[in-house]
């Protein structure tokens, strides 16, 4: 059953938006923080999802059905395969808000054409006889869907700000499992 609706615990417009990196991004954590920073966008805070499935599903729930439901395959089968965390940062630029959200698509285009092995060739992985893309990344589409979005992450209980001791973790063993690291 697909839910149209997720709960939103505050109704808040910002200055910034965000950049989702999903469970099959890890290994190119570093390099997607080089190309965030060579497009001069700033990161304002990074977030693990500590259940990315759920909480990432809900950002596809206004698709058409049968979009939705490759979409929720495609976020199960990352999250099976990758490990069911994943991250968020807030970003900003020197732009409006419009033009900020168009250069966001821009970079998440760029991220998977290069780094996504099944984006870049048109490839598929298939589980379950299933097909899926890696595509690594998400970002909205439209400054009410990252109003909407950032509403419903940052109010989220299985969403954490990361310290910089996590970052620098994340980043050293390119894993969002870092847990077992800390001290």
């Amino acid at each position: 059953m697909i839910e149209k609706s997720y709960p939103i615990k505050e109704n808040k417009s910002y200055d910034y938006s965000y950049l989702l990196l999903k469970p099959d991004s890890k290994v190119y954590i570093n390099e997607i923080e080089e190309l965030i920073s060579e497009n001069n966008f700033k990161i304002l805070a990074k977030y693990l999802i500590t259940d990315f499935y759920n909480i990432s599903k809900n950002l596809y729930v206004e698709k058409e059905s049968k979009h939705y439901e490759l979409v929720d395959n495609h976020l199960k089968y990352i999250s099976y395969l990758f490990g069911n965390e994943g991250l968020f940062y807030l970003v900003n630029k020197d732009s409006d808000k419009k033009s900020l959200i168009n250069e966001l698509l821009d970079l998440k285009v760029l991220i998977r054409n290069k780094y996504s092995f099944t984006h870049n060739i048109g490839g598929y992985l298939t589980v379950n006889n299933k097909l899926s893309h890696l595509n690594l990344v998400h970002s909205p589409e439209s400054i009410n869907y990252s109003d909407r979005d950032l509403n419903y992450l940052l109010n989220s209980e299985s969403v954490k700000e990361l310290s910089s001791e996590e970052v620098k973790l994340i980043r050293k063993y390119r894993s969002y499992n870092i847990w077992f690291y800390l001290d």
